[in-house]
């Protein structure tokens, strides 16, 4: 059997082979081996659901048999567990001669109990499955009520997995070959045999290293390819652009020129004032317009000279987008009203009382406030 992408499909089939003959006369030897037993020299029985077994209540099974020189496969199904046993020498001779043939023997199971994992592909009717000298009885859900072996057992009607006709001689072999190739990804019934375990796990690492190279290969590839397209189009755009700048170079000493003319501008702009086109008359109505009673104006700055600055530096500098009001208040309530009046507009940043002094002289207080905007 071979898996091409999410189907498996059956290769070649071969009936009545003696194994003790080259079997690599009808198949490839690097193809992996399921080796499954059934017939003669295996021993089956059932145990109820809660039935333990060790090596200690094997005896019960097989009076005076030694554990160790058996092979045992458990198969648990609903409330049922299902046990096959094969002397190791007698399965190990099978083992040995595929071995010995140049065979990868990867997996041995003995009995039907591989076809679990297809059962549900298979088109039988009622309670019972026959084929091949196996007879099967399940209860609605599909666990496994008993199960007989006899040679005389034969299907009474074609057998299908799925839509494809399968001769029921292969259905034991397309079970155990199905689980060797989805290992891992459906639940395995077998025997557990310490040489092929370590022969399966070396064979699906192999496996995975090969996928892992090629899966690597095409990253590269890939990689190369990407790059090849992404420098033919940087080439392409640099020649593009080396064009556009041999064109364009003789404008930059012009563009520049305008560029160091508008920086100018826009200093001069600055030094006179200018606020971006800001209506500074609109503004001061508005803070006028919010003057509570007893507080009176005398006089009102925007952009007000930085004399700190301007003495520093020896030019002129202004505070921009600032507001100086001083005035006249008696009391500093009213000047504190105005304030909180004054920071509902949304155009004002932040309100400061610079100053508020009484002056004996003029029997009323002196306020300055800075607005910031």
């Amino acid at each position: 059997m071979v898996k091409k992408g999410n189907a498996i499909d059956i290769e070649k089939t071969a009936f009545d082979i003696i194994v003790d003959e080259n079997v690599s006369e009808y198949f490839d030897k690097a193809y992996p081996v399921c080796l499954n037993l059934q017939g003669k020299g295996i021993l089956y029985k059932q145990l109820g659901a809660h039935d333990q077994f060790n090596a200690t209540n094997f005896n019960k099974i097989l009076p005076g048999a030694v554990f160790t020189d058996f092979y045992i496969q458990l198969f648990n199904s609903g409330n049922k567990t299902f046990l096959a046993t094969i002397r190791k020498t007698e399965a190990d001779r099978w083992i040995s001669l595929l071995v010995e043939q140049g065979f990868k023997v990867l997996m041995l199971n003995l009995g039907p109990f591989p076809v679990q994992p297809v059962l549900g592909q298979m088109n039988f009717y009622g309670k019972e499955f026959v084929f091949d000298g196996n007879m099967i009885m399940v209860d609605e859900s599909g666990n496994w009520l008993d199960f007989e072996y006899d040679p005389s057992f034969s299907a009474r009607y074609v057998l299908k997995v799925g839509l494809e006709t399968l001769d029921q001689k292969i259905i034991l072999p397309y079970a155990s070959a199905f689980q060797l190739i989805l290992n891992g990804k459906v639940k395995q019934v077998e025997v557990a045999v310490a040489e092929q375990d370590n022969v399966l796990r070396t064979a699906l690492k192999d496996r995975r290293i090969k996928v892992m190279l090629v899966l690597v290969l095409l990253c590269v590839f890939f990689m190369l390819l990407i790059n090849f397209m992404v420098f033919s189009w940087l080439y392409s755009t640099n020649e593009k652009l080396g064009g556009q700048i041999a064109v364009s170079s003789q404008n930059v000493s012009d563009l520049q020129g305008l560029q160091d003319k508008i920086k100018r501008q826009e200093l001069l702009l600055h030094d006179l004032g200018w606020d971006k086109g800001i209506d500074k008359a609109m503004l001061l109505d508005q803070l006028a317009s919010l003057l509570p009673i007893g507080l009176t104006w005398a006089e009102v700055d925007v952009n007000p000279i930085d004399l700190k600055n301007s003495k520093r530096s020896q030019i002129l500098n202004f505070n921009d987008h600032k507001i100086r009001v001083s005035g006249f208040s008696e009391q500093v309530i009213p000047v504190n009203e105005w304030m909180a009046r004054i920071k509902t507009k949304k155009w004002v940043k932040s309100v400061e009382l610079e100053n508020y002094s009484y002056n004996s002289e003029l029997n009323t207080g002196q306020f300055i406030v800075l607005i910031s905007y």
